[in-house]
């Protein structure tokens, strides 16, 4: 990628300033958002007749049998039950908002610590998989952890760039809080899709095999389809506003509200790029899901060795995909580029700076993992501890069930947050690379600290 001296007024056509947050006359990539609605029509095709084929094989119900009645107070057991579920979810907000904190005031301790978290949660899974007899497992698992302690040591001289990082795009969500809150809608409207995909897949099981397996394919499909695309839309969105507080802030040029503005952008502008973008994974993720069906499913062991090998080919693609996007979108959502435009650049960042990348968002999202996992462990303790002194009321002592629920609450609330930082690091890093002088124009003070933080190990200033 080449670099542009703004200093002394050259601009390089693609990063030229006119081209940034632009209000585009058309949608980019539009066929591909049109074909994502299209394929909505054939998961309401299924839902419908696979609702009227159920209807009309069920047996009406007899008159003569007797009907359950409702058990006294059930209403009181759920009203309790969600009663807890509400106070966890609070303390999980609660939570993510002190993570938000502490990534502010302690990034280079809760990097080192995520660092060595790691090693250790490797280690006791690795020695869990031995215990129980999985050899192979703890195998690879001892592999994983001697090579994060290895990555501790050759990555410390990089914590100070990654700790400056965190540092500023912790306090930028909480200056944009809408970023956040734009994250926790995705998730409710992602719930909302799986219950409603999840019934549409229960209907479709009710044809011939062969129907119920070509049915399944597509929903599967549709599942991972439509889920990328919602993740991707709060991506770009978070994208938006974090990089329209890094070219405009200084020069007073901020709009108001600037969330909502790229969430706008992100539902029209980029939207085809998105659906582009995540039907990819999708594919990936199918072909990677009948291989494991097949892997399991066959008796054939050369098939299965066939499909194993699959399975590890599609998983590195997945991931590989999956962090490139991550830098795609980010250009999508700055110069609302297509989605092949955008690849293509961001090629280029990742021939030129790539290994920054890898290390700089390996060191940070440790630190999510680690957050994740504690108030994951902390709101499920609260959860049982609430689900023990409420046994009476609750009928019985769900403690277990309990402290499960409410980890997983508690670990994708803080996941959903720290995500969103994680958005903005790599937005961050996307500007700071194609255009540093932007960020010394407008916030010289945090323009300092990043290029010696830098300069360290990196060329970008030469």
């Amino acid at each position: 990628m080449s670099n542009v001296d703004y200093e002394s007024g050259g601009a390089d056509h693609r990063y030229n300033h006119s081209n940034k947050f632009v209000e585009a006359t058309g949608w980019r990539d539009l066929p591909f958002f049109i074909i994502f609605l299209l394929h909505f029509l054939g998961v309401g095709a299924i839902l419908i007749a696979g609702g009227v084929t159920y209807s009309n094989n069920s047996s009406k119900p007899d008159d003569t049998d007797e009907k359950p009645l409702p058990e006294p107070g059930d209403n009181d057991v759920f009203g309790y039950f969600l009663l807890v579920a509400t106070v966890c979810a609070c303390v999980s907000l609660v939570l993510a908002y002190l993570w938000l904190l502490a990534v502010q005031l302690f990034a280079k301790y809760l990097i080192k610590c995520a660092m060595i978290f790691s090693v250790v949660l490797l280690a006791a899974l690795a020695v869990f998989s031995f215990a129980f007899g999985s050899i192979f497992s703890g195998i690879i698992l001892s592999i994983f952890a001697v090579l994060m302690a290895f990555f501790y040591f050759a990555w410390r001289s990089r914590i100070r760039f990654a700790t400056r990082m965190l540092v500023l795009c912790g306090s930028l969500v909480q200056k944009y809080p809408g970023t956040a809150r734009v994250a926790y809608l995705g998730i409710l409207i992602q719930l909302a899709w799986n219950v409603f995909w999840a019934i549409t897949l229960v209907l479709s099981q009710q044809y011939v095999p062969a129907l119920s397996y070509a049915l399944g394919i597509f929903l599967l499909f549709s599942l991972y389809w439509t889920c990328q695309v919602i993740k991707n839309v709060v991506h770009v969105t978070v994208a938006g506003t974090i990089a329209t507080w890094y070219f405009l802030e200084g020069a007073g040029g901020v709009p108001p509200n600037p969330t909502l503005k790229s969430l706008k952008r992100a539902c029209t502008t980029s939207i085809g790029s998105i659906c582009l973008g995540s039907m990819i994974i999708a594919l990936i993720r199918t072909l990677r899901a009948l291989a494991n069906m097949l892997r399991h499913d066959s008796d054939n062991f050369i098939l299965c060795m066939l499909a194993f090998i699959a399975t590890c080919i599609l998983d590195m693609i997945d991931a590989l995909m999956q962090y490139f996007n991550q830098y795609a979108y980010a250009q999508v959502a700055i110069y609302g580029k297509t989605y092949c435009q955008a690849a293509r650049d961001t090629w280029d960042l990742v021939h030129t700076h790539g290994v920054e990348a890898i290390i700089n968002d390996n060191l940070i999202g440790n630190v999510t993992t680690m957050a994740c996992f504690i108030s994951g462990a902390a709101v499920g303790t609260f959860g049982a501890v609430l689900s023990y002194i409420l046994r009476d009321q609750l009928g019985g002592d769900y403690w277990l069930p309990m402290f499960l629920l409410m980890f997983l609450v508690g670990f994708l609330v803080v996941m959903i947050t720290l995500e969103v930082v994680e958005s903005a690091v790599v937005t961050i890093f996307v500007c700071f690379a194609e255009d540093p002088h932007a960020l010394k124009r407008n916030s010289p003070k945090v323009y300092k600290k990043l290029k010696h933080a830098y300069e360290e190990r990196c060329t970008l200033f030469d």
